[in-house]
């Protein structure tokens, strides 16, 4: 697969597609499970274009962080419906008595994403890293980003 943005394109192997699809499907039905969670899905005339999900991962209540996944239909970005998924979702986080903090893993290659969420008020938590695939190949590479609420 090649993920196409305004900085240039991402050559992703077929594992690292079937990786981050299977990852996505993951942290979905975690969000659905979850007590402390929140899915929001942005429609334009009756279809999906966006979805954003946030959740406290089982057994880390205490840690105060959740794990936030957003997604916008490549037709339909710049458009302003990742930060209106993004404003609710911090604006949902900051009224939890969970939450105390979000982080996210976004592709080094998304200057588009890295910069709404730098917007919001993100920041870079640790270096990039590759996330292992169950192949043992390894998957794009990824920074860790994170927001205090």
């Amino acid at each position: 697969m090649v993920i196409r943005h305004s900085e240039g394109t991402l050559d992703l192997t077929p594992e690292q597609t079937r990786w981050m699809e299977q990852t996505e499907c993951e942290r979905i039905e975690a969000s659905l499970a979850a007590p402390d969670s929140i899915i929001l899905v942005a429609e334009t005339d009756g279809l999906v274009v966006g979805t954003a999900s946030l959740h406290v991962p089982e057994g880390r209540r205490d840690d105060g962080y959740a794990v936030l996944d957003l997604s916008v239909k490549r037709n339909c970005r710049n458009r302003g419906i990742g930060s209106a998924l993004l404003a609710r979702t911090i604006e949902w986080a900051a009224t939890s008595d969970s939450v105390r903090r979000i982080v996210l893993d976004v592709m080094t290659g998304n200057a588009a994403a890295m910069h709404v969420y730098k917007k919001f008020g993100f920041r870079s938590e640790r270096p990039p890293f590759r996330a292992p695939m169950e192949s043992g190949e390894e998957g794009p590479e990824l920074v860790g980003m994170v927001l205090d609420v």
